[in-house]
């Protein structure tokens, strides 16, 4: 139909082959709209044989035609502009839904990911690889005893020396307030005793600065006497402290403490027999040099190197360097120099006694009719005295004494030797720990022949008296 319009049109014919990009040709649909575009005669049926009249002035006038077409092209151009950027917001959309689909799918690999570096346990039995080299380290502790003894370390020293560090001394007289509350002299005069002596100046010549005349520090009434026959010597202390080794199987480390912060510690280390006691010492704390030593001899008459801030007093015996070190803790003040002095000054050597005889502890227990099995070679004995034989050499001597005995995890028996009762040697024994419940704190007197020795003396149940004796041996009918 727009083949015959065409050529009417007034558009020079090299024109005509433009219009073949005929999509404005095959828009035939657009003849409908000219017939929605007919007179309203023809809808009204009041013309109706002259339907062809009607449409012919239509298509044979040109001019109406330009006018029509023109506007169906702006319709047509703007439906394909809408057209467009719905293909290209759409095209845009899936484009954009693609990449982000892809990024979610990576999304969830690195989520696997994890689960994949979790499930490498593979890489945690590599520790296992490396716990098999840990057994040299572990065998470190091994190497420590020597480093062990020594839980003090010689080359560190205080900033400030001791002598700087006393606490308050109202009367001057040498001693500081808190020491002379221990030793019983008078805060508020220097010469407690009126000997023409000030206490300070009598406590380091040994002398009891709370009597006149000659009396030394081992007879006052303030000062005790600590032995350790394990390693060969003795020394003061207060008698109001506590002496306690650390390991009473092995006591090479004594702590004498004060009821506040304040203690006393002696180790016990080794040294080369052909080796001085300076000469360990400078090895020890390499950065002090000799000039700073300061060595004298105790009342005792045994050499003492003393470290460069006064804390520590070293002394040496062929093979060994016994240390005494006073620690005052987190204190800013130091409340026991004089004390620690006095320590310092009646250290002196003693023969080292034998090893603690061989107690079948054991067949005791058997002969005591107690059912729980007892290792001889892991009973823990703890003596009042402080030592592995005093309690033993106490007890055969018909003297005073207490010993404790682990025997078991469940079972500890105690020994209480009183001394002479009459012209008998006694003892008290209970059960301090026991699996049978009827055992438990029952007591026993038991009179012993101190020439039998200990275990016989144990044993001979025979002589024992009270509840626990009932026990052990029941009253044949």
């Amino acid at each position: 139909m727009f083949d015959d319009v065409a050529p009417q049109s007034n558009t020079p014919a090299p024109a005509i082959p433009a219009t073949p990009p005929q999509p404005a040709p095959a828009a035939p649909s657009t003849g409908s709209e000219e017939i929605h575009t007919m007179p309203m005669d023809y809808y009204t049926g009041g013309k109706t044989g002259n339907i062809a009249k009607a449409v012919q002035p239509t298509m044979q006038s040109s001019g109406q035609m330009a006018p029509a077409s023109g506007g169906r092209k702006k319709l047509l151009n703007i439906a394909i502009v809408i057209v467009l950027v719905i293909v290209v917001g759409v095209s845009a959309y899936l484009l954009y839904a693609s990449y982000q689909t892809p990024t979610n799918n990576q999304n969830v690999v690195n989520v696997e990911q994890p689960a994949v570096v979790v499930d490498q346990p593979a890489v945690t039995d590599q520790p296992a690889v490396v716990d098999t080299d840990v057994p040299p380290p572990v065998d470190m502790p091994a190497d420590q005893p020597a480093t062990d003894v020594l839980n003090f370390d010689p080359s560190k020293l205080s900033e400030v020396s001791l002598a700087l560090m006393a606490s308050l001394d109202k009367d001057k007289d040498g001693l500081t307030d808190a020491e002379e509350a221990i030793i019983g002299t008078d805060q508020n005069i220097n010469d407690t005793d009126k000997d023409t002596y000030r206490d300070g100046d009598e406590m380091k010549n040994f002398y009891d600065p709370l009597k006149p005349g000659s009396v030394r520090l081992n007879d006052s009434a303030f000062a005790a006497s600590y032995e350790n026959t394990n390693y060969g010597y003795k020394l003061l202390y207060p008698k109001t402290w506590l002496a306690s080794p650390l390991n009473v199987n092995d006591p090479s480390e004594v702590m004498f403490t004060s009821k506040g912060n304040e203690f006393v510690n002696v180790f016990v280390d080794t040294k080369g027999t052909s080796q001085t006691l300076d000469d360990w010492y400078l090895e020890k704390a390499p950065t002090v040099t000799a000039t700073q030593l300061k060595k004298y001899q105790n009342y005792k008459k045994v050499m003492v190197l003393e470290s460069p801030d006064g804390f520590t007093a070293y002394v040496a015996s062929t093979d060994k360097v016994f240390i005494i070190n006073y620690n005052i803790g987190l204190n800013e003040e130091a409340s026991f120099p004089g004390l620690f002095a006095m320590m310092v000054n009646g250290f002196e050597f003693i023969p080292i006694e034998k090893a603690a005889p061989a107690i079948d502890f054991s067949s005791i227990m058997q002969s005591l009719n107690v059912k729980e099995v007892v290792d001889n070679t892991k009973v823990v004995s703890e003596f009042t005295c402080g030592s592995k034989t005093c309690f033993y050499d106490s007890f055969t001597a018909c003297e005073a004494g207490l010993g404790i005995f682990k025997l078991t995890d469940n079972l500890t028996y105690e020994v209480s030797a009183s001394g002479k009762e009459g012209t008998d040697c006694v003892y008290a024994a209970r059960f301090t720990k026991i699996s049978d419940a009827t055992w438990a704190g029952k007591t026993m007197r038991c009179k012993y022949d101190p020439t039998k020795g200990f275990e016989v003396g144990l044993t001979a149940v025979e002589n024992c008296t009270g509840d626990l004796a009932s026990l052990i041996k029941p009253q044949q009918p």
